[in-house]
């Protein structure tokens, strides 16, 4: 064979192999059972590449490490990657920036409270690992209707709470992805998470939101099943928010759409707010997550429920806790299908202050810069500074 005839088949190969990990990223994501199975192992080249082997996927650790760049480098614009470079080298040379392992219970308390006029979030107490069971947010009615409004076109107008007996989970995650891509661009959404901002007693000019997503979860004695925006997303397991890079003054609001058990709440594990968890966050990377190939970090330790919170919640209120929160879903066993709103507030005036919480546990690389809108539901680049469409 010639020289030249053998890179033809060295290329032919190479595409074959770069195929065969884009089957199996693109698999992982869409596959509940095989996203638990890579979990398991830790988020490394050579070990993610044994479980593709083992489970009939055909490449090798280098094939992955290339694809994975390829697809960055196609995606990523030259000035975000000489950032992405010189933070992965100063990670590799002499571990990740700025994280401080500690061992420290937290004595946080959760707190009941109804919406008054004039009420002002504490966010120093919840970066600090406070938890806010906020009742009867009076904003808050205007941005369900909207969402149930926009899922339940999706579904036919059937009723939400038994979509597990009209759908398969393939369906249901098909028209729930059509539903969030409508959500996505509905031109009511940046004054109704505005109003809520402002009934927050925060300033609209000085807060960055991310879009409003909905979480769908079928009854456990139907697959307990879900998806979370577009993603496949079960019941997740005991995670913090930045072990997938979100910043670490971020603010979470979660609550229900429909009715929802007082057992079935979120749990929140306050005691670990400061106590460094052994996790897989190492292998994540805030680019590749944005070439859509990331996977995502899972815990590697068990970890107490004692202490943990989890408020019951009735539709119009919210809970608010801190992006570092250890928190966990709870299994649906209420024989209905599950319908729950989450998104992310950034309150500039947090940004670096000495109440937010350390870097504890995350390992990985970057943190979740896009997805992020002003007060006119403008996206945001929080790394270059730039808006990113209009």
């Amino acid at each position: 064979m010639s020289a030249p005839e053998r890179d033809l088949v060295a290329g032919f190969l190479d595409g074959l192999a770069r195929e065969r990990v884009v089957e199996f990223i693109r698999d992982v994501a869409q596959t509940e059972e095989l996203m638990v199975e890579v979990g398991q192992a830790a988020l490394t080249p050579a070990s993610i590449t044994a479980v593709a082997n083992r489970l009939g996927y055909a490449f090798d650790a280098s094939d992955l490490v290339d694809t994975i760049e390829a697809r960055i480098a196609s995606r990523i614009d030259a000035g975000e990657l000489e950032i992405r470079d010189r933070m992965r080298a100063a990670r590799d040379a002499d571990g990740p920036a700025g994280l401080t392992p500690m061992d420290a219970d937290t004595d946080a308390t959760l707190h009941d409270v109804v919406h008054r006029p004039g009420f002002v979030l504490d966010r120093e107490a919840v970066l600090s690992g406070d938890v806010l069971a906020l009742r009867a947010l009076p904003s808050l009615p205007p941005l369900l209707a909207i969402m149930d409004e926009v899922i339940g076109a999706r579904f036919d107008g059937v009723d939400l709470e038994r979509l597990h007996e009209g759908f398969d989970f393939a369906a249901m995650k098909a028209r729930s992805d059509a539903a969030y891509d409508a959500l996505y661009g509905d031109p009511r959404v940046p004054d109704a998470v505005g109003a809520i901002i402002a009934d927050l007693g925060l300033d609209r000019s000085r807060t960055l939101w991310e879009w409003p997503g909905m979480r769908l979860m079928f009854p456990a004695e139907h697959g307990g099943r879900g998806v979370y925006r577009t993603a496949n997303s079960g019941a997740l397991a005991a995670h913090r928010d930045t072990w997938y890079g979100s910043p670490r003054h971020q603010i979470n609001l979660w609550g229900p759409i429909r009715r929802l058990d007082p057992d079935a709440t979120l749990r929140i594990y306050p005691r670990y707010f400061r106590k460094t968890v052994a996790n897989t966050s190492r292998g994540y990377d805030a680019w590749q997550n944005r070439a859509g190939i990331a996977l995502p970090p899972t815990i590697r330790a068990s970890v107490s429920a004692e202490g943990a919170f989890a408020p019951p919640l009735e539709i119009g209120d919210v809970m608010v806790f801190a992006g570092q929160q250890l928190h966990a879903s709870a299994v649906n066993m209420s024989g209905r299908t599950r319908v729950s709103f989450e998104f992310r507030l950034l309150c500039a005036d947090d940004e670096g202050q000495s109440y937010v919480p350390p870097n504890v546990d995350y390992a990985g690389l970057g943190e979740i810069y896009e997805g992020w809108h002003d007060a006119d539901g403008r996206e945001w680049n929080r790394l270059t500074g730039e808006r990113v469409c209009v």
